[in-house]
């Protein structure tokens, strides 16, 4: 009886073990990029040796799973481009917004809309605020049964009480002739919580930050001594 030969070595053996070989060094990669784009690599290791072997359907899946992974990889490159703070929002985004990426900055500050109210009535005292809104120019007042509360200048916020807590406003805002701010509607940041969870709470922070200088702020003013 003939022994049978053994089989010869297949070097393309290599591709799939190599393949692998990299998916497995992704997995261990902290960045996503980088995990993401081994993936890629992997992929095309063992795709090449699954058509070798003319194993369609895991050419087809890898396949897939490379799409997916191209398409992930091209969103994370777009997200990390550099970008350019404009002049006008450099301070707003230094003194405020620093929690943000560039890009979270630049997408959040036009989703919300540059107004002028001039000495018009922002917010009326126990009425529900549809917006979130941001000092840009001049001066908004702040005003409790005609007392004289506080002065919001450019990069104070105003509004945010009243996001947080889901309660109407407990003062009236009012211009002081050349008030100009930009608004973002409670709606659209409320949506965030689901959409972008992690920019929403930087959001929640930065609100938070708000009311808190301005409880501080009343309760110095309380608590000081008459003139």
């Amino acid at each position: 009886m003939t022994p049978e030969a053994p089989a010869a070595f297949d070097p393309f053996i290599v591709f799939v073990n190599v393949g692998y070989g990299i998916m497995l060094l992704g997995f261990v990669l902290r960045d996503v990029l980088k995990l993401r784009t081994a993936l890629i690599i992997g992929q095309i290791f063992v795709v090449i040796y699954n058509c070798h072997r003319g194993v369609i359907p895991s050419v087809v899946w890898n396949s897939l799973y490379m799409c997916i992974n191209i398409v992930w990889v091209s969103r994370i490159i777009q997200e990390r481009r550099p970008v350019k703070i404009p002049s006008e929002a450099s301070d707003i985004y230094a003194s405020v917004f620093a929690a943000f990426t560039p890009q979270e900055f630049l997408a959040f500050w036009k989703a919300g809309n540059v107004k002028q109210w001039g000495s018009a009535v922002v917010i009326n005292q126990n009425e529900a605020p549809q917006d979130i809104f941001l000092v840009l120019d001049g001066v908004a007042q702040v005003e409790s049964e005609g007392r004289h509360l506080a002065s919001l200048r450019r990069g104070r916020l105003f509004a945010e009480m009243s996001f947080l807590t889901g309660r109407p406003a407990s003062a009236t805002i009012r211009g002081d002739g050349k008030l100009g701010a930009i608004a973002w509607p409670q709606q659209y940041v409320r949506d965030l919580k689901t959409a972008k969870p992690a920019l929403f709470l930087k959001i929640e922070g930065i609100l938070g930050a708000e009311l808190a200088l301005k409880l501080r702020a009343a309760n110095e003013t309380v608590s000081s001594p008459s003139a």
